[in-house]
């Protein structure tokens, strides 16, 4: 809705499950504008930016209906306009990389595979700035790494290469 402000947003977040007897985890949202954009991943801490034409609304939700059942949402859209060449590949690189991962999971995959599953992230000359994978039920779980060349890539269960 432009015009909403992240705080406003988090409110109609919360308000659409809380009710229903959802159970409030992580509601990160950030708002940026596409042509100069000053945020890499959802803000864990609202702020009183208002949602303008032309801008990127990303967003890290999760909620839990009693303590089997949780779920996490993680998605970028844009305000009013089309998403700018940058925003696209983004897309397109992100989209692959989860495409390759989710067609390696199963059983006795090691995190080494997963990160190298990603590389199409490094390749297209991006990193992450946040976990690649982590679990999720109950709270934040193992396993937790990142790709090649993001902050975890130096912890040694990504199994990456030492920078």
């Amino acid at each position: 809705m432009p015009g909403s402000s992240e705080h406003e947003l988090v409110a109609l977040v919360e308000g659409s499950y809380l009710p229903l007897g959802g159970t409030s985890y992580i509601h990160y949202i950030s708002i940026a504008s596409m042509d100069s954009p000053d945020q890499c991943v959802p803000a864990q801490w609202p702020g009183e930016r208002r949602l303008s034409t032309g801008d990127v609304l990303s967003c890290e939700l999760s909620t839990s209906f009693g303590i089997d059942f949780p779920g996490q949402l993680l998605r970028t859209f844009t305000v009013g306009a089309e998403p700018t060449p940058l925003y696209k590949e983004l897309h397109a690189v992100a989209d692959e990389a989860l495409n390759r991962i989710e067609a390696l999971l199963a059983p006795g995959v090691t995190p080494l595979e997963v990160v190298e599953a990603a590389a199409v992230i490094e390749e297209a000359g991006f990193t992450t700035v946040d976990d690649l994978v982590h679990g999720l039920g109950g709270g934040y779980l193992p396993p937790v790494f990142g790709s090649r060349t993001g902050p975890w890539s130096r912890c040694p269960i990504s199994g990456a290469p030492k920078a």
